[in-house]
């Protein structure tokens, strides 16, 4: 993310686990800062479809980056009827999110182009008749 500064001083609360502190940034004139921004969750949260949930780390996963997406500029294709895939242009590059389908059915979104290393890319959805059964991740 980068923004384009004006004003010489910066100030900016910042929670983390209920505490809140002051930030303050001194600009000497008006300049691009840039910021690198991480989606994650912090700490164990479970089953995400990615190995290596740490406690206090912050850990990127399928479905952070994936619903993180929805904030940056995006192109829809489609194939007929069926939405095939979306194009989004991050500040690094760009991430797809392709749909698979199965008889109409969907079954797996893929991410790619430039992901975050070390995330599961790929979910699959699991079907038993018309009921979803199983997601997995690989």
């Amino acid at each position: 993310m980068s923004v384009t500064v004006t004003e010489q001083i910066i100030t900016a609360p910042i929670t983390v686990d209920g505490v809140t502190i002051a930030s303050t940034i001194v600009v000497p004139s008006a300049v691009e800062v840039t910021a690198p921004i991480t989606f994650g969750y912090k700490g164990d949260k479970g089953d995400t479809g990615d190995t290596g949930d740490t406690g206090d780390s912050w850990q990127q996963t399928f479905e952070t980056v994936s619903k993180n997406l929805i904030n940056y500029p995006s192109t829809l294709n489609y194939t007929g009827a069926d939405l095939t895939s979306i194009d989004y242009t991050t500040g690094g590059g760009t991430i797809t999110k392709t749909f698979g389908y199965t008889a109409g059915v969907l079954t797996s979104i893929t991410l790619s182009g430039d992901t975050p290393a070390g995330i599961a890319t790929t979910k699959t959805l699991g079907y038993t008749g018309d009921d979803l059964t199983s997601i997995n991740y690989s």
